[in-house]
């Protein structure tokens, strides 16, 4: 009878056995596929802005801001605004076949970004080549009530989330003696009148006139480049004058692609550096004809 037994057992054992072998994965294909691909980028950053010592009941401490044409800020969120809150704002690109859009956020009150501290540098990332003007995205900037910020895209066109980088961002939450220092330097500048209108004035730029002047230049910028590569009988230095107006009205154009419409303080100066160029750029073109 114990052998038996030990006759059952033994055969029991080996079945399993043989039915393990015959079910069992092989280690490469229960890897995933997606192994050795490269790493799907984030949908949203998030950046704490103040420190707990920094009080929040009565709104936004700081305003909140992005870099524009001429190195200025901005202003997106007022200070004072409550929270949590959110602003959007629809950017688009500047070039044919452009991959990435940036985005400066800063957090403060002065005129020239320089002078604000920045959140983070963001990116709009994995942009499918297209005519310029044509990929259009609505970034969301949100601050919750716990003062941390949030920035994330949407594909207008897909209504899906579009992947996003952070080049660099804000070390440390912000103190209360920092906050304090930034508004009174903020409330200094404005005292002074060293960039005119104080930004607790909102004023609406002449979109207008930018789009008429940026419409002309990248006009300009095509023929005039066109220009110089059929005419081999231009004289040397006509020919450089114009490669340094070009370089100058492209970096300018590039730089107009944000945001597609805000407010901003001083709001003749994107009207009139467009115009500025376009004059230069012109004068340029003239000697090369």
């Amino acid at each position: 009878m114990t052998w038996i037994l030990l006759a059952a057992v033994i055969v029991t054992a080996a079945i399993s056995i043989y039915r393990s072998s015959r079910t069992k994965v092989e280690p490469l294909s229960q890897v995933s596929s997606d192994v050795g691909a490269p790493p799907r980028q984030p949908s949203h950053f998030s950046v704490p802005l103040f420190a707990d010592d920094v009080p929040l009941k009565k709104g936004l401490p700081l305003s909140l801001s992005v870099e524009t044409l001429g190195g200025i800020s901005t202003m997106l969120i007022p200070r004072g605004t409550g929270l949590p809150t959110a602003h959007r704002e629809t950017f688009s690109t500047a070039t044919d076949d452009q991959t990435s859009i940036q985005v400066h956020v800063l957090v403060g009150d002065r005129t020239l970004a320089v002078d604000n501290v920045t959140v983070g540098k963001f990116s709009i990332v994995e942009i499918p080549r297209a005519p310029r003007g044509v990929p259009r995205f609505e970034v969301e900037l949100a601050i919750d009530d716990l003062g941390t910020f949030r920035f994330s895209a949407r594909d207008l066109a897909s209504g899906k989330r579009q992947p996003v980088s952070s080049e660099r961002s804000l070390s440390s939450p912000l103190s209360h003696p920092s906050v304090g220092r930034m508004l009174d330097d903020a409330r200094a500048e404005e005292a002074k009148g060293e960039y005119g209108t104080p930004r607790t004035t909102p004023y609406e730029y002449d979109m207008d006139s930018v789009v008429v002047y940026t419409k002309e230049l990248r006009d300009l910028v095509e023929s005039t480049r066109a220009v110089l590569k059929a005419e081999t009988a231009i004289p040397e230095t006509a020919r450089r004058r114009c490669e340094e107006q070009l370089k100058i009205a492209e970096r300018l154009l590039e730089a107009n692609a944000l945001p597609e419409r805000a407010s901003v303080k001083l709001n003749a100066l994107k009207a009139d550096e467009l115009e500025g160029a376009l004059r230069s750029l012109r004068e340029a073109a003239e000697r090369c004809r």
